[in-house]
Order: C-alpha cells, then structure tokens, then sequence
C-alpha cells in the first residue's frame, strides 16, 4: 500500500487561536499542502480547519459558497478572515 493513505485526521478547531496553536504543534519536519492540509513527522496527514471557513461552506447561497470554496483551496493553513473576506465579495 505504499502511497496510499491510510489515515488522516480533520480536527474543527473553534477559535482561530486553536488552529494556530494545532498548526503550530505539528511543527518541525511537516509537509504542507492546500487547504489546511499537513503531514506530520510520522506521516499522518491532518486538516486543520477553523470553524468560520466551514460554516461559509454550507451556505445555501451556492455563489458565496463556492467563493468560500475556492479561497480555502489556494491557501496552505487556512486564514478564516481571508475567507471571509472572500466570501462577502
């Protein structure tokens, strides 16, 4: 199964400090993706996904969503405001 994942973990982290300080934890020797993607020193990949971004997904304005949407896929650890700002455009 080499380069397959197996596992990977997608904590919401309520305030924006929690996700900073998460980000922050996995630290030295990650790998970073998109989207709030990482992968620790071990290998496990984890998305760390402030509230806010999330709750801009699930508008039911299809529009702001997938603005929301693609602001979150341009960026490694994900900024709520920078969505935000995104998604009221």
């Amino acid at each position: 199964m080499a380069g397959h994942q197996v596992c990977c973990i997608a904590p919401i982290a309520r305030p924006r400090g929690e996700a900073d300080e998460l980000w922050a934890m996995l630290g030295e020797g990650r790998e970073e993706g998109t989207s709030g993607w990482l992968k620790d020193t071990f290998g496990l990949s984890w998305q760390v996904v402030p509230k806010t971004p999330t709750d801009l997904l699930s508008d039911p304005d299809p529009v702001k969503s997938e603005r929301a949407t693609k602001a979150m896929r341009g960026m490694r650890q994900l900024v709520s405001q920078a969505v935000v700002d995104t998604y009221k455009e």
